[in-house]
């Protein structure tokens, strides 16, 4: 992967790359040790990039389950599926496609957001 940039935190790093088309290809870093904390949702929301939590895990499918970041520098809605978090870990690369979230999106991120964080007003300012 070219143009990678170390958006580590103090717990171990994450190699992410924003991409032309707003998506994120994410790898861990290899030489970081593997602790209780690592994943991909904990590394990506304790990174410097501006990730929020913005649902409840869902069901994709028969077989896969997955959760929304809010992208706070772009705008975005990400979806992160549980395959995602599993290739993850084992060192695989990752990309994230985003898209803006529609108004049915906004409402629901704003439920979820008074629901599980009655003192935060973020998705209430955003849009």
């Amino acid at each position: 992967m070219n143009d990678i940039y170390d958006y580590g935190n103090e717990y171990h790093g994450i190699y992410a790359k924003r991409n032309p088309d707003f998506s994120y290809t994410l790898a861990r870093d290899p030489s970081a040790e593997i602790t209780r904390d690592t994943s991909l949702p904990f590394d990506l929301l304790n990174s410097t990039l501006d990730f929020v939590i913005a649902s409840n895990d869902y069901c994709v499918n028969n077989y896969e389950m997955a959760f929304d970041l809010y992208d706070c520098y772009t705008g975005r809605l990400y979806r992160v599926t549980f395959t995602d978090c599993e290739n993850y870990m084992n060192g695989q690369a990752v990309t994230l496609y985003g898209h803006v979230p529609d108004e049915d999106e906004q409402k629901a991120m704003m439920e979820f957001d008074h629901d599980h964080f009655p003192d935060r007003e973020f998705f209430r300012v955003v849009r």
